[in-house]
């Protein structure tokens, strides 16, 4: 697995981030407050960014949980940016562990779909192929996402106002669904967003959930043979 790396203060290689020391950070705060211009403004100020960013990124890095760095250096960052970005990607990571998966099936414009409750996503998704085998209508959107892994997911939009019927139309859920690659095992996760509207859920780890959904209690039961293989569900919002 790859570590996060960052670029070096005077070379401009990269080198790995390291667990934040305060004597080390001391060291790179007194360089940044002794740095002189001795030659162009332009290379000043490329010498004053290059550290200054190291210094942000390791007080950054610093205040993170202690689970929260330990997941954030699987991962690769080029600025601060990226580095405050991918701790929300490392940190559902941590979250992952602790958060409710479960599969069951419902149908989409009568095509049976495999539906993924990943408590751990910021939002609810559709995978692409889905969409084009049905030609559903999306449209363009901003926002940027990421999966467990820290992989950046390819946003293809967003289905709005879909109806999903769950279980023989036990329950239908109908919302807007951003489209994003899913792995074989799944077609429609339904996040934080989704489980956020519910009157309340009940889920203790087992093939069978309790929801509230406008006042009626409904039971919906996973499909054990569906949670097979190695695919990753969570996916979080990168802001």
């Amino acid at each position: 697995m790859e570590r996060k790396k960052e670029k070096g203060a005077g070379s401009g290689t990269k080198a790995e981030v390291r667990p934040f020391q305060t004597k080390a950070a001391e060291k790179l705060f007194a360089v940044l407050l002794n740095l002189r211009q001795t030659g162009t403004v332009k290379e000043y100020r490329d010498l004053f960014e290059k550290v200054s960013d190291v210094v942000f990124r390791s007080i950054f890095v610093n205040g993170l949980r202690e689970d929260v760095k330990a997941e954030l250096s699987s991962f690769e960052a080029e600025s601060l940016s990226d580095l405050m970005d991918l701790s929300e990607v490392a940190e559902a990571r941590c979250r992952n562990t602790k958060c409710g998966m479960m599969k069951f099936w419902g149908k989409i414009e009568g095509r049976r779909v495999v539906i993924v409750l990943s408590t751990g996503s910021s939002d609810s998704f559709i995978a692409k192929r889905v969409v084009k085998e049905l030609r559903l209508p999306t449209t363009v959107t901003r926002e940027r996402f990421a999966y467990v892994n820290g992989k950046m997911a390819n946003n293809g939009g967003l289905c709005k106002d879909l109806t999903v019927k769950v279980q023989g139309a036990k329950m239908e859920i109908r919302r807007d669904f951003f489209v994003v690659d899913l792995g074989e095992g799944g077609d429609i996760v339904l996040g934080s967003d989704w489980v956020s509207e519910l009157g309340w859920m009940l889920m203790d780890h087992g093939p069978v959930i309790q929801v509230e959904v406008a006042g009626k209690q409904i039971t919906l039961k996973g499909d054990p043979s569906l949670a097979k293989g190695n695919e990753i569900w969570t996916i979080q919002r990168v802001i």
